[in-house]
């Protein structure tokens, strides 16, 4: 993340989220259930973070967070 880029507050709180719940092997309906979030919405905040590198899924799987959505939500 570079010194400027920002992220959306909600996606904030979905890398806070993830890394609270140790950064690996994450379920998308702990997410919701966390959250207070339909599973469509984890899954949409997902894919976002996907495209900007930041979280890996496995197909039907768990989330984690990659190296860089690491570096990002040690700073959030």
């Amino acid at each position: 993340m570079s010194k400027t880029e920002r992220y959306s507050e909600s996606l904030e709180n979905y890398l806070e989220t993830i890394y609270m719940f140790g950064g690996k092997d994450v379920k998308s309906v702990d997410l919701a259930k966390h959250l207070n979030v339909s599973r469509a919405s984890v899954n949409n905040a997902i894919n976002s973070l996907i495209e900007k590198k930041l979280v890996d899924k496995a197909l039907y799987g768990n989330i984690s967070l990659t190296e860089e959505g690491l570096k990002v939500s040690k700073k959030i």
